[in-house]
């Protein structure tokens, strides 16, 4: 089932400005004066027929996990724990049309707009923001959200309430709820977990940097990636095209806020 994939499976980007846009830009020929005819189309020319709104990548950068990882672990030395992770199947919610910030079109328009209510969410209770987060593709599902942060038991309810506000779909009924489980929603596109049994927030982080490749081309030969810090099942996977940014961490818990703490990994 879904709901069981989920549950097994950098600094807070810039969430204001922006405006709701289509997620693809389509070419469409115009006359060409100076000789007469249509301007072919990408695709007659070879090319494809969509223009990336943003960016687009296929895998975490080298050192990405290690900064996932760095940052779980200050946000327990800080005291806010990242001790919950959020999964939303966001391509399925987008395809389905449902509503909530999956009304804004593009993909990465929708994760920043979420994230940035929730971030508000969390302050206006008096929740520390200590979070990270990473948009992974997997077959069958294609794009997915990962979202880790600090929750206090008290409010994990009230967040499943609001996820589901945000996504448009309702919390499900939970018969079959695991005792780690917060929340799973009707229809399972999203699912509220905390930290499991015998798991920590670090084994949470090199979960989430899974995408980060095992092996890389180094001087023109392929080798185990050395940044990389855990390689074994289950990160492993997560790779696949996804457009906009593709993993983030807040930053009360970046790289800056450790420096200047003083405090090392």
């Amino acid at each position: 089932m879904l709901r069981q994939t989920l549950s097994q499976d950098l600094d807070q980007p810039g969430t204001t400005g922006f405006k709701p846009i289509s997620a693809l830009v389509y070419a469409f020929p115009s006359p060409d004066p100076a000789k007469g005819r249509p301007i072919k189309t990408l695709a007659e020319r070879g090319g494809p027929t969509v223009r990336e709104r943003y960016k687009s990548s296929t895998a975490l950068p080298r050192g990405a996990q290690k900064q996932l990882i760095n940052a779980a672990l200050f946000s327990a030395h800080i005291g806010a724990p990242v001790n919950t992770l959020i999964t939303i199947n966001a391509a399925h919610l987008q395809r389905i049309d449902a509503g909530g910030v999956f009304g804004l079109g593009h993909l990465w328009d929708g994760f920043q707009d979420l994230l940035e209510r929730l971030r508000h969410w969390c302050l206006n209770r008096g929740i520390a923001w200590t979070c990270f987060w990473v948009r992974e593709w997997a077959k069958g599902r294609e794009e997915h959200w990962h979202i880790a942060l600090h929750i206090t038991a008290r409010h994990r309810q009230d967040l499943a309430a609001q996820i589901a506000i945000w996504t448009d779909e309702p919390i499900g009924p939970g018969h079959d709820l695991e005792p780690h489980d917060v929340a799973v929603s009707a229809l399972a596109s999203w699912h509220i977990t905390t930290t499991k049994r015998g798991r920590t927030a670090r084994n949470l982080a090199a979960y989430l940097g899974k995408a980060e490749p095992n092996r890389i081309t180094l001087h023109g030969k392929i080798k185990p990636n050395p940044n990389k810090v855990v390689t074994r099942w289950p990160c492993v996977g997560g790779e696949g095209h996804i457009e906009g940014k593709r993993y983030g961490i807040a930053k009360t818990i970046g790289a800056t806020a450790q420096e200047q703490a003083g405090w090392i990994a």
